[in-house]
């Protein structure tokens, strides 16, 4: 009958109340009192309750209460203030109180009268400073409050709309400019639902509720509110993205997904991150390389203003042949780091200059040149460059370089991991020296590795900040280490001499996504 811990009697209870269930929220409070973890939290909540009911006296007694088990409960000693004033009774001696211990507590500033204008940051702030009033129905002062803001914040104006039942607020609230609103408080589902059913005309208050929901993994409730908005007038470009999303990585709808993120894009055209995530949607999809070029290439002013949009369109270059085209756009742009875009920009200036084969082109991929944005890691693998610099020159030093390094085949979720072809030119490199078996070992390696994770289902269990895309639309894991291992298996082929199977490998992979980098370069290069 009793819990050894009050958490879920407590969390049932916030959960009622976040949906206005008040009786049965008391209930649950009430039996979570009888832990000491959540006794001070839910006799606040108690209070909060009768306070709402306008039943003071009772309140005061909860709130007294909660300050028994948390003398210092900010938050308790303002009610506690709220409900003397309420109550008639001396107020400012609890407020001096409380100033004593926080004397920027902007409530108690507030109930003691003075300006508090100046202490107000934004209009998000007012919101939450409003919410310690309505929460425990003081419902003039939580308004009053809200006149405060001079920013034309939407989300003012619906609480104002909410609050008050003063609909006119609602046209006012739609209006209201959307930049920065990004609702977020459990409170704001409520009010937000009040201005979607008070204003049918309001595209924006659902879309709002959308990113909401969106943001609690609602992905069911947050499909309806951005279907709502657009089926309501909404002409801007957001609505239109976010269900692109959720099609694609909820309702796995990937030619939707691909038709409202087209749309999205046509409602703003100016946005070059919509452009970025229509073409890693399409790069998804396994959507052509050249096709996917040639839609770049009419917006090159909005792809040169992004960097990683700018890094897509490079690779693209490459992965159709245009090796010098894509050295001389990353040589003449300064990119800066950014978290997911570790190793990318290098990896293409490498690969221009290993695609274009000179020996002056191969020995300046040994140097990164400052406006990469990045420097080399230490002990960074370079036995691509250094065999091919070898089969250039001859020189046995170049192919002594490239035989040497980490030979144990590894997955290649993460930037850093060893990719699979620096062991290959191991092997290659090994062949010229005339050293067989280690090159055999090498190649068998890739091939064993291969046949034995094929198959394997690939999770990532933990906050990786070393992952190498940006995760807006989720990559199946199990394809891309399918495709790992088929690109593996089919450089190992290839060093043992096995041209035909190896190249009916790549084409399986090619078949799977022709926008796998090494695959396709690979390809080129050794076909």
């Amino acid at each position: 009958p009793n819990y050894i811990s009050g958490e879920a009697q407590y969390n049932l209870g916030l959960s009622l109340f976040y949906q206005e269930k008040y009786s049965e929220a008391f209930d649950r409070f009430y039996k979570a009192t009888w832990n000491h973890d959540t006794q001070a939290n839910s006799f606040y909540f108690m209070a909060l309750i009768k306070s709402k009911q306008r039943d003071y006296e009772k309140a005061l007694e909860f709130v007294e209460n909660a300050l028994i088990y948390n003398s210092q409960n900010f938050n308790a000693l303002n009610l506690k203030a709220m409900l003397l004033k309420a109550l008639n009774r001396d107020y400012q001696q609890i407020v001096r109180h409380t100033l004593s211990l926080d004397s920027l507590n902007i409530t108690a500033l507030y109930l003691a009268g003075e300006d508090i204008s100046r202490h107000i940051i934004n209009s998000n702030m007012l919101i939450d400073l409003s919410l310690e009033f309505a929460n425990a129905g003081f419902y003039s002062d939580a308004l009053k409050l809200l006149e405060l803001s001079t920013d034309g914040f939407p989300l003012v104006e619906y609480y104002k709309a909410y609050l008050s039942k003063n609909n006119s607020c609602l046209e006012k609230a739609f209006t209201c400019s959307q930049y920065c609103c990004f609702p977020n408080r459990l409170e704001d589902i409520q009010v937000l639902k009040y201005a979607i059913e008070h204003n049918k005309k309001d595209f924006n208050a659902p879309y709002y509720l959308g990113n909401l929901y969106y943001d609690k993994e609602r992905h069911e409730d947050a499909i309806k509110c951005f279907e709502m908005s657009i089926e309501r007038g909404a002409e801007f470009a957001t609505p239109y993205r976010n269900l692109s999303l959720l099609n694609y990585n909820v309702l796995k709808n990937n030619n939707k997904a691909l038709s409202l993120m087209e749309k999205a894009f046509e409602l703003d055209k100016t946005d070059a991150r919509i452009l970025y995530e229509l073409d890693l949607l399409k790069k998804r999809m396994g959507i052509r390389p050249q096709e996917r070029l040639n839609f770049l290439e009419r917006y090159l002013n909005l792809v040169e203003s992004r960097d990683d949009l700018l890094l897509e369109y490079i690779t693209l270059l490459n992965l159709t042949k245009q090796y010098d085209k894509a050295l001389n756009m990353t040589m003449n742009h300064h990119f800066h780091p950014w978290e997911g875009g570790e190793g990318k920009v290098p990896e293409q200036y490498i690969f221009s200059n290993v695609a274009i084969g000179t020996e002056e082109s191969l020995n300046a991929t040994f140097t990164y040149p400052e406006n990469l944005g990045e420097g080399k890691l230490y002990g960074a693998q370079e036995n691509r460059q250094n065999y091919f610099l070898g089969r250039l020159t001859g020189k046995k030093e170049y192919f002594e370089k490239a035989s040497s390094g980490i030979s144990e085949p590894a997955s290649a979720m993460y930037y850093n991991d060893q990719p699979p072809e620096t062991i290959f030119y191991q092997g290659m490199a090994l062949k010229e020296l005339g050293i067989l078996n280690e090159a055999e070992e090498r190649f068998n390696k890739l091939i064993c590795y291969a046949d034995n994770h094929i198959n394997d289902d690939v999770k990532i269990d933990y906050f990786a900040v070393s992952l190498p895309d940006l995760l807006v639309f989720d990559e199946n894991l199990n394809t891309k280490n399918r495709l790992h291992c088929l690109f593996m298996k089919a450089l190992g082929l290839y060093g043992k001499g096995e041209i035909e199977e190896s190249k009916k490998l790549f084409k399986v992979a090619l078949e799977i996504n022709p926008n796998t980098f090494q695959i396709s370069t690979h390809y080129d290069l050794l076909f």
